[in-house]
């Protein structure tokens, strides 16, 4: 490893624009909108029907940023609309750590969405447990 790769952090293949989740980003205009307002590393996981977008530098200091079809959710936004309290908000921060590092051999990918590179992580076991966090977190 080279000096500027600790400083730029890894680098990863590029995701075919033909792979099922490139298609599954492309879909969601409301995150490539997420996208061009961050200002800082995301890392989208593809699920069906929805993506959840780690910000930041998970596993310990990030926010978790999902969108279906056609809306954006984040911790704040369910406590806010009563779907979530502290407590919970709290566990699914910690769930997400441990789901995040018990995922972490899992491929990465490289893809630009609105001209901004974001990593992608298209596992569907990391998908399941972040949908079951979110679940738990909102019941």
């Amino acid at each position: 490893m080279g000096l500027l790769d600790g400083l730029l952090g890894p680098k990863y293949e590029e995701l075919s624009a033909d792979s099922a989740a490139a298609k599954a980003i492309a879909s969601h205009g409301v995150f490539e909108e997420f996208v061009k307002s961050a200002n800082d590393r995301i890392e989208v996981v593809p699920d069906d029907g929805a993506l959840y977008a780690f910000v930041g530098k998970p596993p310990k200091a990030f926010g978790l940023v999902w969108f279906d079809d056609s809306a954006r959710y984040d911790v704040r936004s369910q406590m806010e609309r009563g779907a979530m309290n502290r407590e919970a908000a709290m566990r699914l921060v910690q769930s997400l750590e441990g789901v995040y590092v018990a995922n972490s051999d899992a491929a990465r990918y490289e893809f630009k969405v609105a001209g901004h590179k974001v990593v992608v992580t298209p596992s569907e076991t990391m998908a399941a447990a972040i949908r079951d966090a979110i679940g738990e977190a909102s019941s």
